[in-house]
């Protein structure tokens, strides 16, 4: 392991353990984080993110319960759920499907919630807005990004509403510069995956653009650098208010609104 970055060998050695990936996840994220903030509080939240999977594999067996968690100091947190998280590959990407696996991550922002912190809880949206792309092919994909917040935020609320929590989804604009040269290099993947030929026929026939992605090909769309968050303020709002619900904004990145001159489109 000699050469490896901090992240990296806090990963290899996370994995090794009896808590697995989604430990060793949790870790690297927060790793990103940790030059911005005070270390004892970072390591504070990792307890906090941690404490759950440690919790499963002692009732598995795998290991020792974990010592009971020292006091940790409310925090707001913003928790990111990837588009890919509500759709496991190889399902069908229905509503009830996605309801199923939201309803599966409650538990863990649950715990936060339990243990006195603010969530704020976001988004991918991958997955979804390529299912919209191909029924409505006309439409333009900020429209698409509002339409999938709408439609993902819902079925969250409806997770969160079933253990009792009430939730409210604001749908979230982005700024971002119409000169991006994001926008000639596609990177993010959006809807299903297909075949090397079917990909192809589908690149010539609607002029996408498609990329390998593991042993498959998805279609790709621009992911410009966002300048700014247009409703962070209503966000903010609730939460310094003291919302009694889950808060859910910033779907998908937020619907792209690009700006020239003073001028926006």
């Amino acid at each position: 392991r000699q050469g490896l970055s901090a992240p990296q060998e806090e990963l290899t050695r996370v994995q090794d353990s009896p808590y697995g990936v989604a430990a060793a996840r949790a870790r690297l994220r927060l790793h990103s984080i940790a030059a911005a903030r005070d270390a004892t509080a970072t390591e504070t939240m990792l307890s906090t993110l941690l404490a759950r999977p440690a919790l499963r594999a002692a009732r598995r067996g795998l290991c020792a319960p974990p010592a009971a968690a020292s006091a940790v100091k409310p925090q707001r947190i913003v928790v990111a759920v990837g588009g890919n998280a509500l759709q496991r590959r190889g399902d069908r990407l229905t509503i009830e499907n996605m309801l199923k696996a939201a309803k599966e991550m409650v538990p863990m922002i649950m715990a936060l919630r339990d243990a006195g912190h603010e969530v704020l809880l976001t988004h991918g949206n991958g997955p979804q807005v390529g299912e919209l792309a191909l029924e409505r092919s006309c439409a333009t994909f900020d429209v698409l990004g509002a339409e999938s917040q709408g439609q993902i935020g819902y079925v969250l609320a409806q997770a969160f509403q079933a253990a009792g929590v009430d939730a409210a989804c604001i749908v979230t604009q982005t700024q971002v510069d119409a000169a991006d040269p994001a926008f000639m290099k596609p990177t993010k993947f959006v809807g299903p995956v297909y075949g090397f030929k079917e990909a192809e026929a589908l690149a010539s026939q609607l002029d996408w653009t498609i990329k390998a992605d593991g042993e498959y090909y998805r279609r790709v769309v621009a992911s410009p650098r966002p300048i700014a968050v247009l409703q962070l303020d209503a966000a903010r709002l609730l939460l310094d208010n003291g919302y009694p619900g889950l808060v859910i904004a910033g779907g998908g990145g937020g619907a792209p609104l690009a700006c020239r001159r003073s001028r926006a489109r």
